[in-house]
């Protein structure tokens, strides 16, 4: 779920607040065939853009993700190359388990 997400990232920085890129945003498409996939995965809709971090929005035909980016720093020093797959894996939203 995000709160794992959240927390992965997190565990790589020295401090919470540390961790994160505010200028930047992690965005996740999937296809929206797949909705009840991404149910079944714990997710739901949200309408407001505030409320990203508590599930996702549809935009046409993707259901969208939008989660805060971890900094350069840590995408660079701390986090492996395809830190972006570990991350749909502990979001839950990939076919391999965590």
């Amino acid at each position: 779920m995000i709160e794992d997400y959240v927390n992965w990232i997190e565990s790589h920085a020295s401090s919470a607040e540390d961790a994160w890129d505010r200028n930047h945003i992690f965005s996740l498409s999937i296809d929206l065939s797949l909705e009840d996939e991404v149910k079944m995965a714990g997710y739901s809709q949200v309408d407001n853009e505030q409320d990203t971090l508590d599930g996702y929005q549809i935009n046409g035909n993707e259901i969208i993700f939008s989660l805060p980016s971890p900094n350069a720093e840590l995408i660079q020093n701390e986090l492996s190359s395809n830190w972006q797959e570990e991350a749909i894996v502990i979001l839950g939203l990939s076919d391999r388990e965590k």
